[in-house]
């Protein structure tokens, strides 16, 4: 839980993603699909319901996407982020 904590900010950064609502919410989808946490998806899922009509837009716009990269991508809990900072951030997301 630890890691998960030292390390969910940084998914903000890796996959685009605000620190508003409506990127909270997609985050929790990616860490609930990559993680199956509990909170991740339960976040994700009410999380949802709490979007403005134009967030829901970009919600159901941009979920196909995430779930494709969380099911796709290594497994980013494992990935020791402290080694890579000096590295191009265009590099980590390929």
């Amino acid at each position: 839980m630890t890691r998960y904590r030292e390390t969910h900010d940084l998914f903000h950064t890796l996959l685009q993603m605000p620190t508003n609502i409506l990127g909270e919410v997609m985050v929790k989808w990616f860490e609930g699909i990559q993680f199956g946490f509990p909170m991740c998806i339960t976040g994700g899922l009410f999380g949802a319901f709490r979007l403005y009509p134009k967030q829901r837009e970009l919600f159901r716009l941009h979920l196909n996407w995430i779930v494709h990269n969380a099911k796709h991508s290594r497994f980013l809990m494992n990935v020791y982020w402290e080694n890579y900072w000096t590295a191009d951030l265009r590099e980590l997301r390929a």
